[in-house]
């Protein structure tokens, strides 16, 4: 650690962070004893190695190495600074953030930058709550910290893109590639920063990131890669109606490398997407039932339920439920598998849980209610759960008509005779395939981000908005020095229209509309070209909103 990156916390203060409890205790005087002595040797000769295997270049036997220091004492100093970044690299986030709670430890609550990367680590988890106190807590000492904040603004971007606020993302990105651009985090920012374009629907401006990435990123890259970055450009084809073009690029992703899972997760939907589903299923089939992530589990179901293969649909999506078990969308879907084979109590649990999960979601409440209307019994019951859903989508109309009709049905004189019950033939709501609109959890599941949208209170919105005000407060000091990077994107500056509801309970944006009509230039592949296009990108925008 040097002065660049100490702060003075508290004790009280920085002991109370989340993971702080799981720390193991450093001992005050560690005894010398003969077996201390050995471990301490020990720990040193394998530093001596690592640093020797680091010359070398060899990155599997430095990792080797200090974990071995690191078994001889849990706390080491210099095997604990090494390990963080290079477990965070290869993006193995439950080792990195174990390493850097103990380094944070080490240095007693001083060192911001480890803390910068305990909050990144929570974030990429899906850990929010815990990611969220720790950025709130360096957003607050903000003002102290004298290095160059590149990748503290890089994490506060991914943390607004996952709560979808896409212009505060869009800027703290823009931020980190100014204030640190060799940085070799750099790659995931323009990384980042296309996805987010490619979310807003500049997809001109996303595609220049991207190919900048596919003629500029080293083949050592843990992440991204660019098979990565192939597929984010076969996605953005698709958004621009381009599916042969997108299919052609998958395709040759899958042939080089019949291992990459999300490759064979996009190709899949695009068959499925065009009512192949037999082929949509031989995609996704042809890696290993471990190698499946929830969505492809998910979407594997989704086959099978249109091919009418009902008992492998049903262990599909139990597979993926088993991944991700609080994704409200493969409940809601369970629930319709379970409604069509006139399993309506099953139905109603699944339901329940997608309601339970995300209280926000319509398409379940709705689903929940129809499944009531099967019975005379309940369809009291049925009428409490549409005017809930109507408390959460006032204008919906299949709500309303639901609404209606039930209410013209039990206050008529035909009821009232005793007359049979005949129950409604209605159609539950789903998520539809729509060829002009990728559904957002395709598109986090592409990042490999769950689904499961995030639900904050009130005081924790406050919270999450304070971050960037107390960063960009202190932004203005370190600006004149930024000033001088001659290798920046414009910031743009712009109302977002997907922004107005930043916390909505289901952050899902439109993905369809490209605004965007720059001609690409054989110099976007250079840094300076790219920013270029992205400076015109947000010219247009300013026009197009």
């Amino acid at each position: 650690m040097d002065n660049d990156t100490k702060i003075s916390l508290p004790e009280s203060t920085w002991k109370e962070l989340p993971g702080m409890d799981k720390v193991p205790q450093m001992p005050k005087r560690p005894p010398m004893d003969l077996y201390t002595r050995l471990l301490l040797d020990n720990e040193a000769s394998w530093i001596a190695m690592a640093n020797l295997f680091r010359e070398c270049n060899m990155e599997k036997n430095i990792t080797f190495a200090y974990e071995k220091a690191l078994s001889n004492n849990p706390l080491s100093r210099d095997a604990l600074s090494m390990l963080g970044p290079i477990y965070r690299r290869r993006r193995d986030f439950n080792k990195a953030l174990d390493v850097f709670l103990r380094l944070y430890k080490l240095h007693q609550g001083e060192d911001i930058s480890v803390a910068i990367n305990i909050a990144y680590c929570y974030l990429m988890l899906d850990r929010f709550l815990e990611s969220l106190a720790w950025y709130k807590m360096v957003s607050k000492h903000a003002s102290q910290i004298k290095e160059k904040k590149g990748f503290l603004w890089y994490g506060v971007g991914v943390f607004y893109e996952r709560m979808n606020n896409l212009q505060i993302a869009e800027e703290a990105y823009a931020a980190s590639i100014k204030i640190d651009h060799m940085s070799e985090y750099i790659p995931e920012v323009y990384f980042r920063l296309g996805v987010t374009y490619k979310k807003k629907g500049a997809l001109t401006a996303a595609m220049d990131c991207f190919e900048y990435l596919l003629h500029n990123i080293s083949s050592k890259s843990h992440f991204p890669t660019k098979d990565d970055v192939l597929i984010q450009i076969a996605h953005a084809n698709e958004l621009q109606g381009r599916e042969s073009e997108a299919v052609d690029i998958l395709k040759g992703v899958c042939q080089l490398n019949p291992k990459h899972e999300k490759a064979a997760m996009l190709l899949a939907w695009l068959y499925y997407k065009e009512r192949n589903w037999e082929v949509a299923k031989d995609v996704l089939k042809t890696h290993h039932a471990e190698a499946l992530s929830a969505f492809s589990w998910y979407l594997l179901a989704r086959a099978e339920q249109k091919l009418e293969n009902y008992e492998e649909a049903y262990r599909c999506y139990h597979c993926a439920l088993k991944q991700d078990s609080q994704n409200h969308i493969y409940w809601n879907s369970l629930g319709i598998l379970y409604f069509n084979l006139l399993q309506y109590e099953d139905a109603m649990r699944a339901f329940k849980e997608a309601r339970k999960h995300n209280p926000g979601y319509v398409e379940a409440v709705y689903n929940l209610g129809a499944v009531h209307e099967q019975f005379e019994s309940t369809i009291h019951i049925a009428l409490e759960i549409y005017e809930e859903a109507m408390t959460i989508s006032p204008e919906d109309r299949m709500v309303l008509e639901r609404i209606e009709e039930l209410e013209e049905k039990i206050s008529s004189k035909h009821m009232a005779g005793g007359k049979g019950y005949t129950p409604p033939d209605l159609i539950l709501r789903d998520i539809q395939p729509n060829p002009g609109k990728t559904p957002y959890f395709l598109a986090h599941a592409l990042l490999g981000y769950k689904p499961t949208g995030f639900i904050f209170s009130a005081a924790e919105k406050e919270e999450i908005d304070k971050i960037a005000v107390l960063l960009s407060s202190n932004k203005e000091r370190e600006h004149g020095s930024a000033e001088h990077s001659t290798r920046r994107p414009t910031v743009n500056k712009t109302r977002n229209k997907s922004t107005k509801d930043t916390h909505r309970k289901d952050a899902s944006y439109d993905e369809s509309s490209d605004q965007y009509n720059a001609k690409h230039s054989h110099s976007a592949y250079s840094e300076e070209g790219m920013n270029a296009n992205i400076k015109e990108s947000s010219r247009e925008e300013d026009d197009s909103i």
